[in-house]
């Protein structure tokens, strides 16, 4: 039997079942921008991969400074240099150090010391321990033969990561299929959902992934065919550090920039946490600007101006260089790519910096340099 009313009919009385439901017609994302960077590396150059294991080969210039390992005299003609550089020395090469002022020739080369002429149009002079030596280049005598030159280069290494296996599952009954629903089709949504998921877990590899493969004979008993994981930054990022301390400067972000445009050209992207992103626009009021996204393979970034880049610094807000329940002592990460990644299949990794009390650590992925 039906309920009497007295009274008007309000919406506290009414049959609740009658009330059309006022339901957006789109399920929304809390993280519909989940994945900055690899939407960036997806709209590169790119091609299949013909086998589980991607190889490139890096080489460098041959090395223009090294340092004494010992004090030496104004009067000293060998002179002791760090440990396996001597190689980096050629004979008939100038040589300055930059605290003196004086240019030297030098005439032999060994493992860890070189031979010079002192004083070579400019006045010798003693050089404490540590000094730095820059190697200006050669000069070699008028009607001099190739003999007079030894020729040193650098080799190719080999660097190589795995290609690993990543994959997402999306079920729906017939019955739910068939279910009218506020939303639209809900397989269609959570096609959508795993497809956003897995790009964000292809993002946390390319920051934080360990580069390894496990066998059928490996860690795990239970396979039968081999696993392999990708290497991401934080794996290749090893060496040249500098100590920055607990705060942030603009002085500590142009001494970065120096360090990755040495080898990343004066075009980079820059993925920073939050955190990091409030620091820089405290001190760089001026600095930024917004950039189109049609200009920025899809993502909204802003534009960092530097001489040091070439007004392209381009700056993305990423969360995942932030751990929100250490925000207060781990302050977060900048993570840079350079222009030549943008054409080429390699996502050459340039530069990162994790920023905070607890230690700060940024530098070359593939070329290698630091910020700590």
């Amino acid at each position: 039997m039906s309920t009497m009313i007295t009274g008007g009919t309000g919406t506290q009385n009414v049959l609740q079942a009658l009330r059309v439901i006022d339901m957006a017609d789109k399920i929304y994302l809390l993280q519909p921008e989940a994945a900055p960077l690899y939407t960036l590396v997806s709209r590169l150059n790119k091609k299949v991969a013909i086998n589980t294991t991607i190889e490139w080969p890096e080489s460098d210039l041959n090395p223009s400074w090294s340092a004494l390992a010992a004090s030496a005299t104004s009067a000293a003609t060998s002179l002791t240099v760090t440990t396996g550089e001597g190689v980096f020395f050629n004979r008939n090469d100038l040589v300055k150090i930059p605290a003196t002022g004086e240019v030297m020739l030098v005439t032999h080369t060994a493992a860890n010391a070189i031979t010079a002429i002192r004083g070579y149009g400019s006045t010798a002079a003693s050089a404490a321990v540590g000094s730095n030596m820059v190697i200006l280049g050669p000069a070699f005598e008028e009607g001099s033969t190739s003999t007079s030159l030894i020729t040193k280069s650098r080799r190719a290494v080999r660097v190589f990561n795995f290609l690993q296996l990543f994959r997402k599952s999306v079920e729906v009954t017939n019955s739910m299929a068939n279910v009218e629903l506020y939303g639209g089709d809900i397989r269609a949504y959570e096609r959508k959902v795993k497809g956003i998921e897995l790009m964000r877990d292809l993002e946390r590899v390319f920051l934080f992934g360990e580069r390894f493969e496990d066998t059928a004979a490996g860690l795990d008993p239970s396979l039968a065919h081999a696993r392999r994981t990708t290497g991401g930054a934080d794996f290749f990022i090893s060496t040249n550090t500098t100590a920055v301390g607990g705060i942030l400067t603009e002085s500590d972000f142009e001494a970065f920039l120096r360090t990755v445009t040495r080898f990343g050209g004066d075009e980079v992207y820059l993925f920073a946490s939050p955190l990091i992103i409030s620091v820089i626009s405290q001190w760089a009021q001026g600095k930024l600007n917004m950039y189109p996204k049609d200009k920025t393979y899809g993502i909204a970034i802003s534009q960092y101006l530097s001489p040091l880049i070439r007004c392209l610094g381009r700056l993305k807000q990423h969360y995942m260089l932030e751990h929100p329940e250490r925000h207060k002592t781990h302050g977060g990460n900048i993570l840079c790519i350079g222009q030549s990644a943008r054409k080429s299949i390699k996502k050459q990794l340039l530069g990162w910096l994790e920023f905070g009390m607890e230690k700060v650590v940024c530098g070359l992925a593939l070329v290698r340099a630091a910020l700590t």
